[in-house]
């Protein structure tokens, strides 16, 4: 046969044929068991491949696979930045293979495909973990805060006034932003400055509620105005202080309410005292209102405010500080400039010499001037000048130096002779005045007479010098001795008592050697120097004898004894008997008792003046008679008159003496205490104030008869 075979059709026909009976058994046998049944080999050695045979498990399923891996697809938010004081964002998430998932930062356990809204406050990172069979998987978020820009504040918003007692009226609304980009009130007054002011009309209570808005968010405050009613029933004031507070912190809130009988503020507060104040801590923006209720049943309201300030992000703006000085190395004492330029958020500035605790030299007075201002300053020593800024709890301080100059000084020594050489002082001419010796000696001969001259018109005050009478340059002053009696008409000054024993009675006869009380008679010429030496020695020994006693050494001792005696009698009563101011009273009674052991005692009859005696003219009040009668010794005149005033007072008190009707009568007006008082002031009149003895008699006159004429 010479018929001819193609062999590549052959090949291809047979290659197909064979591919398709392959696959028509394949077919066939997976219709009838799984795939994973069929296996190359026996159980014993495994199989083809290495598999475990037709029983063993296989790496893609039950019998020979494993489980499907978990897998976190993605975490996403809405927004990667909040603004400042934080914000809200959406997260959203996707897995797969997962069973359970769970988010950080608070969120929890959450759905494996979901969304969810949550609050940032800070830079953060949300991661999100779920969890399979095969294992788990995590996927991450961030979400930052954008501090590029400040949260705007509500700094101040006030109402004046802000109550009314009835009827209601206008009232001016002021308020003060920081970081706002605009800003609106409610209730009808709308979009207004970041800072200013405006006047509205109320005729109710009402709140009215600032927002101030900017690109870190927005801020709120409140004021409420009040409006009595025509009942009387009125809230006065409902106030927040401070109105507004970091979260956490309290606030007091005090109110004062008329003719209220019940108040209560709500948010738990429940009720008050109709005037009163309490402290509270609320979580967020909270209006308080009050309450009060009259009699009546009528009410009346009025709110406050108080808002919660959030924290983070950039915070409240803060002060600067920053002082200049116009020089910084100066002399001692010359002047410095201090100037400074703050920013609009210092509120408060301090300077001061040294370190912040060093001497305050100055204090703003206001927001104006700790912004910007100068004060001159004068320091002579290197010197710190230290400037203290504050805006709430804010606080900056700077400092400036001061320095010194160097003070050097310069020593030389003179390399040359003057220029003019060989010149004495003898040579320079003398411009002056040459007195000579003459003119000289009268110089100082006038000197010493000017100075003797100034020191006696000063030291002495004499009438004279050198015989020329000075006597109307210098008056001198009268003294109690200048009140005489001399030339006094005794026809138009006789006193009463005079005049009355001149009609009653007549002079008697003395007996010889006998004292008489008083000082009606004048003492002999002779018996004037015996009774002088006695009354000085007693003086000098600081003791006034009376007249009876020294009546009774004359009569008793002789002229030589006298002194020695009177010695003894002072030594022996100045240990007996009390003194006053030193001074020691020598009368009969005490002579006697004191001498009584070395002599006899004598009884000196005592009869009383008839003629007139210093007693009855001081208790008549005459003091031109009183110093007419004192005569040549004083001071026993005035021993005689407190004697016969003696006689009287201890007559008065029961005693057995003798005393004139005239002194008796007189003396009615005057009580026992004031008898006893001239007495005193009789017996006192030597008390040293007084070196002339006239003179303080004198006085101790006038002071009795002060007494009794009062």
């Amino acid at each position: 046969m010479n018929k001819k075979i193609n062999m590549n059709k052959i090949t291809i026909k047979n290659v197909f044929l064979t591919l398709f009976f392959v696959v028509s058994i394949y077919t066939m046998l997976t219709a009838v068991a799984p795939v994973s049944a069929l296996a190359f080999g026996t159980s014993e050695d495994g199989g083809c491949c290495g598999g475990p045979g037709i029983d063993g498990p296989g790496p893609g399923g039950p019998g020979g696979g494993g489980p499907d891996p978990v897998v976190c697809q993605y975490l996403n938010t809405s927004s990667s930045t909040v603004p400042t004081g934080g914000g809200s964002v959406t997260l959203s998430w996707a897995s797969l293979n997962a069973t359970s998932a769970s988010m950080n930062n608070g969120v929890g356990s959450v759905a494996v495909n979901g969304s969810q809204s949550v609050n940032v406050t800070s830079d953060t990172t949300f991661i999100l973990t779920v969890v399979g069979v095969a294992g788990n998987d995590t996927c991450s978020v961030p979400v930052t805060v954008d501090t590029s820009t400040s949260a705007p504040t509500c700094d101040a918003f006030t109402a004046s006034p802000n109550h009314f007692s009835s009827g209601g009226g206008t009232t001016t609304l002021s308020w003060n932003t920081t970081n706002a980009t605009s800003v609106s009130i409610n209730n009808g007054v709308g979009s207004v400055s970041v800072d200013g002011s405006t006047t509205v009309s109320v005729s109710s209570d009402i709140t009215y509620t600032l927002t101030a808005t900017g690109a870190g968010g927005t801020d709120t405050c409140t004021e409420t105005i009040t409006v009595g009613t025509v009942s009387g029933l009125t809230c006065d004031y409902f106030n927040a202080s401070p109105s507004s507070v970091k979260k956490g912190s309290s606030t007091t809130l005090s109110w004062g309410t008329t003719n209220a009988t019940s108040v209560s503020i709500d948010n738990g507060i429940g009720n008050v005292s109709d005037d009163g104040s309490v402290i509270v801590s609320p979580s967020g923006d909270t209006t308080y209102t009050l309450t009060a209720r009259d009699a009546a049943g009528n009410t009346v309201t009025c709110s406050e405010g108080v808002n919660i300030t959030t924290g983070g992000g950039g915070g409240s703006p803060r002060p600067s500080c920053d002082l200049e000085a116009s020089d910084t190395t100066i002399e001692p004492g010359q002047a410095v400039t201090l100037t400074w330029n703050n920013n609009r958020y210092t509120y408060e500035a301090t300077i001061y010499e040294g370190d912040d605790d060093g001497d305050e030299i100055f204090e703003a007075d206001d927001r104006d001037e700790a912004q910007e201002g100068s004060i001159r300053v004068y320091p002579n020593r290197p010197t710190t000048y230290t400037m203290v800024t504050e805006r709430g709890s804010y606080r900056r301080v700077c400092d400036v130096d001061i320095e010194m100059e160097d003070t050097v000084i310069l020593l030389s020594t003179r390399d040359q002779e003057p220029r003019v050489a060989g010149i004495t002082l003898t040579q320079v001419p003398y411009t002056g005045f040459e007195a000579g010796p003459f003119l000289t000696f009268i110089f100082y001969v006038l000197l010493a007479i000017w100075g003797v001259f100034v020191a006696y018109i000063f030291t002495v005050k004499e009438d004279k010098f050198l015989g020329f009478s000075l006597a109307g340059a210098f008056p001198k002053k009268k003294s109690i001795n200048d009140f005489s009696t001399k030339g006094v008409d005794t026809e138009e000054y006789i006193s009463e008592a005079e005049d009355y024993v001149a009609s009653t009675t007549s002079a008697p006869v003395t007996p010889a050697n006998l004292p008489v009380i008083g000082y009606a008679s004048q003492l002999a010429e002779e018996d004037v120097d015996i009774k002088s030496e006695l009354e000085d020695y007693a003086h000098n020994n600081e003791a006034l004898i009376s007249s009876d006693a020294i009546r009774f050494l004359e009569h008793k001792y002789s002229a030589a004894e006298q002194l020695s005696i009177l010695d003894k009698a002072i030594t022996a009563v100045k240990k007996s008997y009390p003194s006053e101011d030193g001074w020691v009273i020598l009368n009969l009674d005490r002579v006697q008792a004191v001498l009584g052991s070395h002599i006899k005692a004598i009884e000196l009859p005592n009869v009383p003046v008839t003629v007139g005696s210093l007693a009855e003219a001081i208790i008549d009040g005459d003091l031109s008679s009183s110093c007419g009668l004192i005569g040549h010794r004083p001071m026993i005149a005035l021993m005689d008159a407190a004697t016969d005033l003696d006689a009287l007072y201890r007559e008065r008190r029961g005693g057995e003496t003798v005393v004139s009707e005239f002194l008796r009568t007189k003396s009615e007006h005057i009580t026992d205490d004031e008898l006893h008082t001239v007495i005193k002031t009789l017996t006192s009149a030597l008390d040293g104030t007084y070196r002339d003895e006239e003179e303080a008699v004198k006085v101790a006159i006038m002071k009795a008869i002060k007494l009794v004429t009062k």
